[in-house]
């Protein structure tokens, strides 16, 4: 699975995403941290499992509002699903499909942020000039270095370090947007 690159990006999107969904659920939270770490080297059964959970959440988005708590975590759960299986594909191309996911979930979080005139608190975390363009940046990178390491997983694992290691400033931005969303927490 080590070789399934845009499996690898989607579980660092989803390590990502995990400090927003932290917010409101720590539970999902969790969750989307176990898929990014299964989906270098997690065992069949266990994939099928959380691919599962991911594809009936994701059947559940009609219902669930733009920006509220649920579509975010139904948003982001259907990038999980692609971190899980390696055969999973939502259109023609996974790697496309990655990249859509992952920027409607930033982009939504843009719009949240927008529609609460909280723009300004973005410019002390350095996400500009958007939460969108910024992920946009990041997944052209993963996808550079992931394809051109000798081994993607152990450049997957150098990658996971740095986006943990930048959870301070995400978790700030987390606060952000829940702010921005009225979430109450």
């Amino acid at each position: 699975m080590a070789n399934d690159i845009p499996g690898l990006m989607a579980g660092l999107s989803i390590l990502r995403m995990a400090p927003i969904i932290s917010s409101f659920s720590k539970r999902g939270s969790n969750r989307l941290t176990r898929i990014a770490a299964i989906s270098l080297r997690g065992n069949m059964p266990e994939r099928w499992m959380h691919f599962q959970m991911a594809r009936v959440a994701a059947m559940a988005a009609r219902e669930a509002e733009e920006g509220s708590p649920r579509y975010m975590r139904i948003s982001a759960g259907e990038v999980a699903a692609l971190a899980c299986l390696p055969t999973f594909k939502f259109t023609r191309s996974r790697m496309d499909d990655v990249r859509n996911l992952s920027l409607e979930f930033w982009q939504t979080c843009d719009d949240l942020i927008g529609a609460s005139g909280l723009e300004g608190e973005l410019g002390s975390l350095d996400f500009r000039p958007s939460l969108e363009s910024v992920e946009s940046g990041i997944l052209d990178r993963d996808r550079v270095e992931l394809e051109a390491a000798r081994d993607p997983g152990l450049e997957y694992t150098a990658m996971c370090n740095v986006v943990v290691n930048d959870y301070p400033r995400r978790s700030a931005l987390a606060g952000v947007i829940a702010r921005a969303g009225n979430w109450g927490s």
